[in-house]
């Protein structure tokens, strides 16, 4: 199933876009594991999920990007 949902996911938005979240698997096991297993959520897992959502987000903003864009201007222009 993960294998037909990543080639779809490949196949709509691209191999570089889908890329960005692979690091989500590790929330999404945290939360399958607690759903399934009734494995509880620590405050550290909780803190590290909040972190791979942040960072998602912050690689698929146009803040981020257009921040590296300046910054590489300005490398260039040296």
């Amino acid at each position: 199933l993960c294998f037909i949902m990543w080639n779809k996911a490949v196949s709509l938005i691209g191999p570089v876009m889908t890329a960005n979240y692979i690091y989500l698997v590790p929330l999404i096991t945290m939360i399958s594991a607690a759903i399934v297993i009734h494995e509880k959520i620590s405050q550290v897992m909780a803190y590290g999920g909040l972190l791979i959502v942040l960072g998602v987000y912050l690689n698929n903003s146009k803040i981020l990007t257009l921040g590296i864009a300046k910054v590489n201007n300005r490398l260039v222009d040296k």
